[in-house]
């Protein structure tokens, strides 16, 4: 992981997801071929609940980079938005 994805990082898992956001708006317009950055991208909307933009970004991630670990994390979005609608079903 390079500096600047740890440092990415460090603001998502911090709460500072909105600072995070936009380090990643300046870093993906100067490298748009960094599925990492992707990922992250998709972290941080997740933590803010924009469950369609962070499966958007995992996505192209996953496109970018097969390994991606975004893989995994758009499955599990995926099973919780399932989860989720099936229990809106059931009230």
């Amino acid at each position: 992981m390079q500096e600047k994805h740890t440092d990415i990082n460090r603001m998502i898992e911090s709460g500072e997801v909105e600072l995070a956001l936009a380090r990643l708006a300046v870093e993906l317009k100067q490298t748009s071929e960094d599925a990492f950055l992707y990922y992250l991208s998709g972290k941080a909307q997740m933590k803010l609940g924009n469950w369609g933009k962070a499966i958007s970004d995992f996505l192209h991630s996953e496109q970018l980079d097969e390994d991606s670990p975004a893989v995994e994390s758009r499955k599990m979005l995926e099973d919780i938005m399932q989860f989720y609608n099936k229990d809106m079903y059931n009230q």
